[in-house]
């Protein structure tokens, strides 16, 4: 236990959260032409987007977000207009000239309202790395904010190729899985964006083919063995000297359970709490992902 929480505290020192940087984005250009219909009002529908929107510097236009939003700090006074369905009343006295979501969040139907209720809408639907920062050009373009755009996505195939060159002839297999309140836990899809930003950390990825997370068998589990395991934790940003403490009880939740007593990565003590959000979201901390939970896997394999 002391030998955890010493690279708990190391870990959770060097930093689980990107940080907000503060210049104001005013380039509207595409290609190097004037950009007709630059975006002066926008609604973000997911956690994830309005983390993108605002760390690339754009947190100006910003006139909606839903109630989870919550990072970085300064979209906390940016207007809630959803919770878990679009409010559509507040969303028509913003008049946004654009809306951007997270497709994983709401139905088909749902989707067709939000596009009907700006001229022009985009949502993140990405499972891979590849197609994310497609994904976050495109957005780029959209909201004139294409230099911060592409800074963030040479951060992340910076981070993803650090990763791969040290990685070995075998790579560590790899799990994520979410702590779920008693025994019932979360684990990620081998097809999903989170599997993709564990694979570029440098594991190879063990669990269930989905493109999301689902619901954890514990049999499949022990039957993938994976030699690391991440899980994420309730980060606080309110309440620093407790987030050691929550990082831990995630960690135990693995570690402390008899059905995965014969895992390696319970064998080895091999687990890596982050933070959930983090871990979950297509957001603007991708990067740090890899870089953290790269960091973890070299400690492990240098043991």
């Amino acid at each position: 236990m002391i030998v955890m929480r010493r690279w708990l505290n190391i870990f959770l020192a060097a930093g689980l959260t990107a940080a907000l940087v503060g210049c104001e984005a005013t380039a509207v250009t595409v290609g190097g032409v004037p950009n007709k219909n630059p975006v002066r009002s926008m609604v973000s529908l997911a956690p994830s987007t309005t983390e993108i929107v605002a760390s690339l510097n754009f947190s100006g236009a910003l006139q909606g977000r839903t109630a989870s939003d919550d990072f970085p700090p300064s979209v906390v006074g940016v207007p809630v207009v959803a919770s878990v369905k679009p409010d559509y009343e507040k969303i028509a006295i913003v008049k946004p000239d654009f809306i951007v979501y997270d497709e994983d969040l709401y139905s088909p139907s749902d989707i067709e309202k939000i596009k009907s209720a700006a001229p022009k809408t985009m949502g993140f639907a990405s499972h891979t790395l590849d197609d994310f920062s497609t994904e976050l050009y495109k957005l780029g373009a959209i909201i004139g904010a294409e230099s911060a755009a592409s800074t963030y996505v040479d951060k992340i195939r910076a981070a993803r190729g650090v990763a791969l060159a040290d990685a070995t002839a075998k790579k560590p297999k790899g799990a994520l899985i979410m702590v779920g309140s008693g025994t019932e836990h979360m684990i990620a899809g081998t097809d999903s964006f989170y599997a993709d930003m564990l694979r570029a950390s440098g594991a190879e990825v063990v669990g269930p083919n989905a493109t999301k997370f689902v619901p954890l068998s514990p049999e499949n589990l022990v039957e993938g063995n994976p030699d690391v395991i991440v899980v994420g934790f309730r980060f606080d940003q309110q309440d620093k000297d407790g987030n050691t403490a929550r990082a831990l009880a995630a960690a135990n939740a693995i570690l402390k359970d008899p059905r995965f007593k014969t895992v390696t990565a319970v064998q080895k003590r091999q687990i890596v709490p982050i933070d959930e959000n983090t871990m979950v979201r297509r957001g603007y901390r991708v990067d740090r992902f890899i870089d953290d939970v790269r960091k973890r896997i070299d400690v492990f394999q240098s043991r």
